[in-house]
């Protein structure tokens, strides 16, 4: 209940249950961690923000493009193996969307760079 209630979901999948069980997890760390000068709450928040929170942030930027324009998406994922690759790494907890988000970046400078 503690993860599930803070409702993060994947915004590229609308997958919730690996963000459910990672915030209980880090609630309960927030939990055991806590003391005098360092409550449970300020611990939580912490460690969402450098984990959960940079994470969905990275994804979000990747989901925005893919649903504003979902033929290009398709396109994307279809074509480009390495792009499929690092995003099933990533559903598989092995890479991160930030890893993925630096990828997509370094390819579009490749496409986009201007001619001289």
């Amino acid at each position: 209940l503690a993860g599930d209630a803070a409702s993060f979901v994947d915004p590229v999948t609308a997958e919730g249950i690996y963000y459910a069980l990672k915030s209980g997890r880090d609630a309960a760390f927030a939990i055991l961690n806590s003391g005098p000068g360092k409550t449970a709450a300020d611990i939580y928040k912490s460690v969402i923000e450098g984990g959960i929170l940079r994470e969905l942030r990275a994804a979000w930027k990747i989901a925005k493009p893919l649903y504003a324009f979902p033929t290009m998406g398709y396109r994307i994922f279809h074509n480009c193996r390495l792009i499929r690759e690092m995003h099933f790494q990533v559903m598989l907890g092995m890479a991160s969307y930030s890893d993925l988000l630096g990828e997509l970046k370094r390819m579009a400078r490749g496409i986009f760079r201007p001619v001289s």
